[in-house]
C-alpha cells in the first residue's frame, strides 16, 4: 500500500512539476504547492529500507522539482525525519547543489542509530555528490565510525571527495587497514572500494577472488572487478596516451623526436608524461606546490601515504662505534610509547642480528625492512649495550605495532606558566592537546605559552579544532579563496563552540619552521588579540592544493594544483610569492641562538667521552644528574667526577661547552629512565626564556625572579633590545 502511495505522489509530483512553468502569475502557487508535496512524497517513506526502490523514486521527485523548492527541502531537512526520508533529501539537496544542508541531514544518518545498509548509502550520496563540501565532515566521521562497514564506505567516500594530500592519505590509509585487518565483512567491502578506486594492491585481488566465489551480488561484483582490472591492463598496458597531444608544437616535436633522434626512442607515454611535467614546471617561478603526477607517481603517491607495516618503534642508523671506529646499525633513540622500549630497547644500543640473522654486510634499507612486518608479529633482536666493564649482548623480542609518535608535550613550569610544544597536526593533535591542558589547569595554569617552532602543519580540520579551543564567538579563523570561484569559493572556517578552556593568558612560539596549518592557529590567535607571538618570521605556506584526477589517464594519473590562498581573519595572506615574503610577523622578534650542535654532541659521543662519564657516575649519581637534567645553576661542579672526566676528553673543547654537551647526554639518559621525552630546554632556549618573561608579566602580582629557575636569565632578557613586528 505504502508503495502504490509513494508511486501516486510521485505521479502527481511531476504532472506539477510539467504545468507549475506555463504562466508567469503561477509563480507564488510554486512555494505553496512545494511544502504539501515535499511532505507527501516523504510521507510514505516510514519504514523503508535504504535499498528500497521507493526511496530513491522519491529523491528523484524531490531532485525534479528544482532549485524553487530548496527552501522547503531545507526545512524538511532540518526536521525529525525517518532514517529513509533523511536519504532522499540529503541525495536530492546535494544533486541540486545545496551542499551545506545536504551533508548535515547525510551525516545525521551516519552518525545516528540507522542501520547500517542506511550509514553505508549515506556514506556514499556524499562521496559521489558532496564533492569538497563533503571532506571535512567525512574526516570527522571516519574518526569516530566504529563498524567496519561503514568506516570502509567513509573512507572511499572520503577518497573520492578528497582534495588534499592530507585527506586522500587518511582515507587510503583506512582502507589499506581494513582490507588488512577488518573482520571478514569490512575486509570484503574495503577491498571492493579500493578495486572500485582501481587500488588492486595485496592483498585486494586474494580478497575479491575470494569473494568471487560467492553466489551472491557481492560476488557478482568482485568477479566484474576483477575481470574490468584485466582488461584495463590489456588495453594500457601499450597504448598509454598514444596519439595526438592536442598541439601542432608538441606533436611536431614528438613526432621528430620519434623519427630522428639517434637514440632508439622512448615511448610515446615517456615524452607526454614530461610534456606534461614541463608544463606545470611553467608555474614553479611563484608556485613550487603544483606538480603532475603520472600514473607511476600517482600510485608511487598513493602507496606512500598509506603504508601500513608495523614496526618496532625506534629512531635507527648507522653511527660510528667508539671502540672500532665502525659504522654500527645503531638504536639513536627509541619511541617511549612504541613496543621496542617496552622489549627493553634504549638509545645507542648497536643491533648485532634481527632474527637470527648478521646486520653485517647490510644496508640501511635492508635493515629497516627487517624490523618492519605485519602488526602482532614477532621480531628478535639481538644488541649490544655498553657495560663498565665489559659490553652486554641483550636478546629482545619485539611484538611489531602501527607505531604513533605522540605530537603534543607538555609541563606545568614554576609559577603556574604551562608549556605546550605540537609537533604536527595531525589526527591525534587535538585529543592529545585536550588531554594535556586540563592536567595542566587542574594544578594551577595561569598562563599558557603554546610552541609551535618546527610545526609544519597538517590537517586543516585539526588546526580549526587547535583554534576553537582558545578562540569563542563564532570567530573567524581562516578563509580561503581562489581565482576561479566555482573551483575555489570563498570558504569560510570559524570557530564551532565556546571556548572550552578558560580564558588565560596566551604566548605563542614561532620560527622560520612553522607553516601552513601552524601559521593559520598561530595568525588567528594574533589577529583575535589572543596571544603574543614571540620568535621568528614564519615559512609562508598558504596556499590550498587540489588533487585533480586526470580522466585522460583513466583516472590513473592527477594534477595536484594550487587553486586558492589562505587569509587569516585580518585579510592578510600568509603565502610567500614574488613580492610577499608571507608568513606571520610575530609581535617580539627574537632569533634563535644555538649554544650546541647535534655535530659536536656526536663528536663526544663517537670518542667514548659520554660513556667515560655516565658508565662511572651514572649508577652513584644518578637521582642528583636527573635533577642536573633540568636544571644545572650553569656550573660544572654540579656534576660528580666533572674535572676529572674533562681533564681526558679525547675530543678537547671550553669547560663550559663540555658541560652543555655533557648535560645533553644525561637528559637523553633520564628520558631513557622515565620513557618520556622533554618537552622542553628551559636551560639552553633564548626564545623560551623570552615567552617565560612575556608569560610571567601577564600573571597579576608574580615575580618572576623570585624563582631560581628563571632568576639567572631574567636581567639577561630584560636588557635585549627585541625588534617588535607588525
Amino acid at each position: 500500500m505504502k508503495k502504490v502511495w509513494a508511486a501516486s505522489c510521485i505521479a502527481l509530483a511531476v504532472v506539477l512539476i510539467i504545468r507549475q512553468p506555463v504562466l508567469a502569475a503561477e509563480e507564488p502557487a510554486k512555494a505553496d504547492l512545494s511544502a504539501p508535496l515535499v511532505s507527501a512524497l516523504l510521507k510514505p517513506l516510514d519504514g523503508l529500507g535504504a535499498n528500497d526502490p521507493a526511496v530513491w523514486k522519491c529523491a528523484a521527485a524531490l531532485k525534479g522539482m528544482g532549485e524553487g523548492a530548496l527552501p522547503q527541502l531545507r526545512r524538511a531537512a532540518g526536521a525529525r525525519q525517518p532514517m529513509s526520508a533523511k536519504l532522499a533529501l540529503g541525495w536530492a539537496l546535494l544533486s541540486l547543489g545545496d551542499f551545506g544542508p545536504g551533508t548535515k541531514v547525510l551525516a545525521s544518518v551516519v552518525g545516528g542509530d540507522a542501520p547500517v545498509q542506511a550509514k553505508v548509502c549515506a556514506a556514499n550520496t556524499l562521496g559521489r555528490l558532496g564533492r569538497d563540501a563533503a571532506e571535512i565532515e567525512l574526516t570527522r566521521m571516519l574518526d569516530t565510525a566504529e563498524d567496519g562497514r561503514v568506516r570502509a564506505a567513509l573512507a572511499q567516500a572520503l577518497n573520492l571527495a578528497a582534495t588534499t594530500e592530507a585527506a586522500e592519505a587518511k582515507a587510503t590509509t583506512a582502507l589499506v587497514r581494513l582490507a588488512r585487518g577488518g573482520n571478514r565483512q569490512a575486509q570484503a567491502a574495503a577491498a571492493i572500494a579500493l578495486a572500485e578506486l582501481d587500488d588492486f594492491r595485496a592483498p585486494v585481488p586474494a580478497v575479491l577472488k575470494e569473494l568471487s566465489r560467492e553466489p551472491t551480488a557481492r560476488g557478482r561484483l568482485a568477479t566484474k572487478l576483477l575481470e574490468l582490472r584485466r582488461l584495463s591492463d590489456l588495453m594500457i598496458r601499450e597504448k598509454e596516451y598514444t596519439g595526438s597531444l592536442g598541439n601542432p608544437l608538441l606533436n611536431e616535436i614528438k613526432t621528430k623526436i620519434i623519427r630522428y633522434h639517434i637514440e632508439p626512442p622512448p615511448k610515446e607515454q615517456v615524452l607526454v608524461d614530461a610534456a606534461a611535467r614541463g608544463m606545470v614546471s611553467a608555474l614553479h617561478k611563484t608556485d613550487p606546490f603544483s606538480s603532475y603526477l603520472s600514473p607511476k607517481r600517482w600510485g608511487e603517491f598513493r602507496t606512500q601515504i598509506s603504508r601500513t607495516y608495523g614496526g618496532i618503534g625506534a629512531h635507527v642508523g648507522f653511527l660510528k662505534d667508539d671502540q672500532t671506529g665502525q659504522k654500527v646499525f645503531t638504536a639513536v633513540k627509541p619511541i617511549y610509547s612504541g613496543p621496542a622500549y617496552e622489549a627493553g630497547l634504549r638509545s645507542y644500543d648497536q643491533f648485532v642480528e634481527i632474527d637470527g640473522q648478521s646486520v653485517k654486510g647490510k644496508d640501511l634499507d635492508e635493515l629497516r625492512d627487517m624490523l618492519r612486518g605485519l602488526p602482532d608479529s614477532v621480531v628478535a633482536c639481538k644488541v649490544r649495550r655498553r657495560g663498565l666493564k665489559q659490553d652486554r649482548e641483550l636478546l629482545l623480542k619485539i611484538i611489531r605495532a602501527n607505531v604513533t609518535l605522540p605530537v603534543a608535550h607538555h609541563r606545568l613550569m614554576p609559577g603556574g606558566i604551562g608549556y605546550l610544544r605540537l609537533a604536527n597536526f595531525g589526527d591525534t593533535s587535538s585529543s592529545e592537546v585536550e588531554s594535556a591542558l586540563p592536567s595542566m589547569e587542574k594544578n594551577g595554569m595561569k598562563v599558557l605559552i603554546l610552541d609551535l617552532r618546527d610545526n609544519p602543519g597538517g590537517l586543516l580540520l585539526a588546526a580549526r579544532d587547535i583554534a576553537d579551543k582558545f578562540l569563542k564567538n563564532d570567530k573567524l579563523i581562516v578563509y580561503s579563496e581562489g581565482r576561479n570561484k566555482k573551483v575555489a569559493p570563498r570558504k569560510e572556517m570559524r570557530t564551532t563552540q565556546p571556548a572550552t578552556h578558560p580564558d588565560f593568558p596566551m604566548v605563542v612560539l614561532v620560527n622560520g619552521r612553522t607553516a601552513s596549518a601552524a601559521e593559520i592557529v598561530a595568525g588567528a590567535l594574533q589577529d583575535h588579540k589572543r596571544a603574543a607571538l614571540i620568535g621568528e618570521r614564519t615559512y609562508g605556506k598558504g596556499s590550498v592544493q587540489q588533487l585533480m584526477r586526470l580522466d585522460a589517464t583513466g583516472r590513473r594519473a592527477a594534477l595536484k594544483l594550487t587553486v586558492a590562498r589562505y587569509f587569516l581573519p585580518s585579510g592578510r595572506s600568509i603565502h610567500r610569492t614574488g613580492e610577499n615574503r608571507g608568513g606571520i610577523i610575530p609581535s617580539i622578534v627574537l632569533p634563535f641562538t644555538e649554544t650546541w650542535t647535534r655535530g659536536q654532541f656526536e663528536k663526544h659521543r663517537a670518542a667514548g667521552d659520554f660513556y667515560n662519564y655516565s658508565l662511572l657516575q651514572w649508577p652513584d649519581h644518578k637521582k642528583k644528574l636527573m635533577q642536573l637534567a633540568w636544571f644545572d645553576n650553569l656550573n660544572t661542579s654540579q656534576y660528580p667526577g666533572f674535572d676529572k672526566w674533562y681533564d681526558n676528553l679525547r675530543v678537547k673543547t671550553d669547560r663550559d661547552s663540555a658541560r652543555r654537551l655533557l648535560r645533553q647526554w644525561i637528559r637523553l639518559l633520564t628520558a631513557d629512565q622515565r620513557g618520556r621525552d622533554w618537552p622542553c630546554d628551559l636551560q639552553e632556549d633564548k626564545q623560551l626564556q623570552r615567552a617565560v618573561c612575556e608569560a610571567g608579566s601577564k600573571i597579576a602580582g608574580f615575580d618572576i625572579a623570585s624563582i631560581p629557575e628563571y632568576s639567572w636569565f631574567v636581567s639577561k632578557v630584560s636588557n635585549t633590545n627585541n625588534v617588535t613586528g607588525e
